[in-house]
C-alpha cells in the first residue's frame, strides 16, 4: 500500500469514527483499537469449530481425558490470566 493509499484509508477511518453516534459503540471501538495497538487483540476466526456430531463427541472425549489427567484450570485462574493478558478488556 502506498503512502497516499494509507492516508486515504486513515481518513476514511476517521470519517467512520466521526459518524458514530453512540457512546457505547464508541467505547467498543476505543477498546478494540487499544487492543490492536498493544498487540493484545486478535480478530481471527476460531482455529477449529466442530461441524459434525462425531467432532463434538471427539472434543468431549478430549476434555474428559484432560479432566482425568488434571489438566484443568478453575474459572478464577482463567479470569486472572485474562486480566494479565488482556488488561484493556478489564477496564
Amino acid at each position: 500500500m502506498t503512502t497516499m493509499e494509507l492516508d486515504a484509508c486513515k481518513m476514511q477511518l476517521i470519517r467512520d469514527i466521526l459518524a458514530i453516534d453512540s457512546s457505547e459503540t464508541l467505547d467498543k471501538v476505543r477498546t478494540c483499537v487499544k487492543g490492536l495497538l498493544s498487540g493484545n487483540a486478535s480478530f481471527d476466526k476460531p482455529t477449529r469449530v466442530p461441524r459434525t456430531v462425531e467432532e463434538v463427541l471427539s472434543d468431549v472425549e478430549i476434555g474428559l481425558r484432560d479432566i482425568e489427567a488434571r489438566r484443568v484450570k478453575s474459572s478464577e485462574e482463567v479470569f486472572k490470566e485474562m486480566e494479565v493478558r488482556f488488561p484493556w478488556l478489564c477496564e
